[in-house]
């Protein structure tokens, strides 16, 4: 289902098993004869560089405090772990 795509937007969306490489067709390796640039993420870690595939959503920690009690009336309780984070989701139609 994944290679039928022909554009990475379209093979990302598909389903959250769908990767993409964005490796030029003529330096990929093929498999069985063949490549795409769409396919399941386990095949194409074994044709495509892993820097060159897109595939999954990315979380980065802001900020990560370590949690406390108010000590003073002008500290603040740290009571969430993290406490920022910046969150990339990948769209699914599944």
């Amino acid at each position: 289902q994944c290679n039928s795509q022909e554009s990475c937007s379209s093979c990302l969306s598909l389903s959250n098993q769908c990767a993409w490489c964005s490796q030029n067709s003529s330096d990929m390796s093929t498999r069985n004869g063949s490549f795409f640039h769409c396919d399941t993420i386990d095949n194409l870690q074994l044709t495509c560089p892993d820097h060159l595939v897109s595939f999954k959503s990315y979380h980065y920690v802001l900020q990560n405090d370590s949690l406390s009690n108010a000590i003073t009336n002008t500290s603040q309780a740290v009571q969430l772990s993290p406490q920022a984070v910046h969150v990339i989701l990948r769209i699914s139609k599944k």
